[in-house]
């Protein structure tokens, strides 16, 4: 895995070893985060108020600040759907270490929070079920096996629950690998600022393998159609990447990206970047002052 040269898997259902998932949309986009592996590294270890400040997860965990960490108490954490953008499609699945009645109390307080919310019949017995609401839509809290939770559509509640009651999770997650984002058509996908992607661009695969020293790996690549449009990719892209890394990006990343290649091989473009325990810390500091947080010393 330190390599970064086997492919690893594409697709939610082969990341996470479970057979039959469903989707609640086209898949766009799946973001793995695997928080075993966090939780070993002495700088992701407290980046657990970042997760808690993202909207999805904010908004379950509204009254239960304290009981559930996301870092500490999470295995691993997928999402996968149509978009990053606009998530009200996508489904979430988090495989956790606390106890269930941690879990189900989050459940029941995340209902109550949300004007509509309440018990939620999904149609299968043995799975608890609540409505609640998250990043802007309505949303499905389902716990159909012990220490599983998903957060789905409401109308995908029935299918998901089918598939959370009748299978058990076998994950396949990769050891040694913190995080994995597969994006198909990133130019439909992804808005960043002063980022586009070319067209000729159809997936984008980029994984973290973090180090016990405080250093990570970062590896990218994404296919192409042509060998010819490859290189025009990795051109863009690398071009793109210099024009981005102003002075004030380098302070904030402490020059994570000087020197970055963007290559070609045949219809794959590739790039790496290895990131020292400062970059690290001085990138994960700044997303704590952009979000509004205090990561704990």
């Amino acid at each position: 895995g330190g390599s970064g040269s086997a492919p690893g898997p594409r697709d939610p259902a082969s990341i996470v070893g479970m057979s039959g998932l469903v989707n609640s949309g086209p898949v766009n986009v799946t973001l793995l985060v695997n928080m075993a592996e966090i939780r070993k590294h002495p700088v992701g270890v407290r980046s657990g108020p970042l997760f808690t400040a993202v909207p999805q997860w904010n908004d379950f965990l509204k009254g239960n600040q304290g009981s559930f960490d996301p870092v500490r108490d999470a295995d691993w954490m997928l999402i996968y759907g149509p978009s990053l953008i606009h998530t009200d499609r996508d489904a979430v699945i988090i495989r956790y270490s606390v106890d269930d009645a941690v879990v189900d109390h989050a459940m029941d307080v995340a209902s109550q929070n949300y004007d509509k919310g309440g018990p939620l019949d999904a149609g299968v017995r043995g799975v608890k079920a609540t409505l609640g609401h998250a990043d802007g839509a309505p949303r499905a809290f389902l716990r159909g096996q012990p220490h599983v939770l998903a957060v789905v559509p409401p109308d995908k509640a029935n299918e998901f629950a089918k598939v959370l009651k009748g299978k058990t999770i076998a994950p396949k997650v990769r050891p040694g690998e913190a995080m994995r984002l597969i994006v198909r058509e990133p130019y439909r996908q992804v808005a960043i600022r002063g980022l586009k992607f070319p067209q000729e661009l159809k997936e984008l695969r980029i994984w973290v393998n973090p180090h016990a020293d405080g250093s990570a790996d970062i590896f990218a690549e994404g296919d192409c159609t042509t060998p010819e449009s490859a290189v025009a990719a990795a051109g863009t892209l690398g071009t793109l990447i210099t024009q981005s890394n102003s002075a004030i990006v380098q302070m904030m990343t402490g020059g994570v990206l000087n020197g970055v290649k963007v290559e070609n091989d045949g219809t794959l473009i590739h790039a790496h970047i290895l990131a020292s325990r400062a970059q690290v810390e001085r990138i994960m500091g700044v997303a704590a002052t952009i979000m509004g947080v205090e990561l704990k010393p």
